[in-house]
């Protein structure tokens, strides 16, 4: 990252009554280990299509050594309902979702049929030597595209119900690049 930022130190050194710039690097420090992590989304949504109990994919998981877990993470996130586990499939909008969010919707239909209510939930997400026992964090990625405010409000309070995530330290993120 330091010949970057030397490269760019240098190109704006030129510019008409700028001052030469000077960098001066700080001394390290230690790199949160929360940064570094995994969505649960490849794992439960779209990719793998495990449950959250699959003793191989636990396995893998756990090889990962992951920081923290993102769940269920990516745009999978935007329509995804974290008490049934399922694909929120009916668009809020009055008509199909927008054109980047109907390939998820072919994945949704499968997914949906595949998985009973709750198999791929949040709860069962953190049942001890499922999925979420193999991080010690999970960043809960919110629902805030097909949900309205008050279904919004609803996973949080939901989220919060589940055991150990009354702490200090649980991270929500509000959807996935929205």
């Amino acid at each position: 990252m330091l010949p970057q930022l030397a490269l760019l130190a240098a190109a704006t050194a030129g510019l008409a009554g700028a001052a030469p710039a000077t960098l001066r690097p700080l001394a390290g420090r230690p790199v949160d280990p929360y940064l570094f992590g995994y969505n649960a989304e490849s794992y439960v949504g779209i990719v793998l299509n495990l449950t959250l109990n699959d003793t191989a994919g636990i396995r893998a998981a756990r090889a990962l050594h992951p920081g923290v877990f993102r769940y269920p993470g990516g745009t999978l996130s935007n329509v995804w309902d974290p008490r049934t586990g399922h694909y929120v499939e009916q668009s809020p909008f009055g008509q199909p979702y927008p054109r980047g969010y109907a390939k998820w919707m072919t994945w949704a239909k499968q997914v949906n049929s595949l998985f009973p209510a709750g198999a791929l939930s949040a709860k069962t997400y953190l049942e001890p030597g499922n999925l979420g026992s193999t991080t010690k964090r999970t960043l809960w990625c919110l629902d805030v595209y097909s949900f309205n405010v008050s279904e919004a409000c609803d996973q949080i309070a939901y989220i919060g119900s589940l055991p150990g995530q009354q702490a200090p330290g649980v991270v929500l993120e509000l959807g996935n690049e929205l």
